[in-house]
């Protein structure tokens, strides 16, 4: 069980860390022009930079995607343990 759990938290936090940056620069790209500092590396890095720094709203992109799947599981199986 402790090791499902360790499992998802680090997937979680690849995908918080990689993936969602990757996402909110293209969209933010794509609906508000180009990034002030330069390409998503850049963006890549400024978001490590608030990470470091102890940017609240950066500690929300990293842990949203483990706390939604953590979310939806809790739910699902309150779902199923309703008769």
């Amino acid at each position: 069980m402790a090791r499902n759990e360790l499992k998802f938290l680090l997937i979680g936090l690849a995908v918080g860390a990689v993936i969602l940056p990757s996402l909110i620069w293209t969209v933010g790209n794509a609906f508000l022009g180009p990034y002030a500092n330069g390409s998503v590396f850049a963006f890549w890095s400024d978001f490590i930079f608030q990470l470091i720094s102890g940017s609240i709203s950066a500690f929300v992109v990293l842990l949203a995607p483990y706390t939604l799947f953590t979310l939806a599981r809790l739910l699902l199986n309150y779902a199923r343990a309703r008769p």
